[in-house]
């Protein structure tokens, strides 16, 4: 069947997490869509999963060098990631916002950021910026419950 070879190759290649994660789904859309697809649409599928097979195993063998951070034993993100999230959910935050109130207000919100009613534009980052500092926060805590259950197991 399309894709055996494959998922033979990844089964010795990848971690067995790694090869559920990632290689097995992959695989089994390719198996699915096999029956179906022309000969050259099988070879894209084919290639595309042979390059996530060879992406997730550059990851592994990263993560067995340690120059990937592991989130089990160390839980707390960079400073960077964490920047990032923050970065990400604030302008996301700060778009829906705007756009809210130029719904509101029957105009495109543009006014408010331009400086025409500056009190608004304010309140509408200040907004913003705290929604993206809990998110932000939330998303880059470890996770402590887990370590409290795993302490309660006999």
């Amino acid at each position: 069947m399309t894709g055996d070879r494959l998922a033979a190759l990844a089964r010795r290649l990848l971690r067995d997490d790694s090869f559920a994660l990632m290689a097995a789904p992959a695989i089994a859309d390719l198996q699915y869509e096999a029956p179906a697809a022309s000969r050259a649409r099988r070879a894209r599928h084919t290639l595309a999963v042979a390059a996530t097979i060879a992406r997730v195993a550059c990851t592994d063998v990263a993560a067995d060098l340690g120059l990937v951070r592991d989130v089990e034993h160390d839980p707390w993100p960079p400073v960077a990631t964490f920047g990032r999230v923050l970065a990400t959910c604030g302008a996301y935050y700060l778009c829906l916002l705007w756009l809210l109130v130029g719904l509101a207000t029957g105009d495109t919100g543009v006014a408010v950021l331009a400086g025409a009613s500056t009190a608004p534009g304010v309140v509408l980052v200040m907004v913003a910026g705290a929604g993206a500092l809990v998110t932000a926060t939330v998303c880059c805590l470890p996770a402590r419950h887990r370590a409290a259950a795993e302490d309660e197991t006999p």
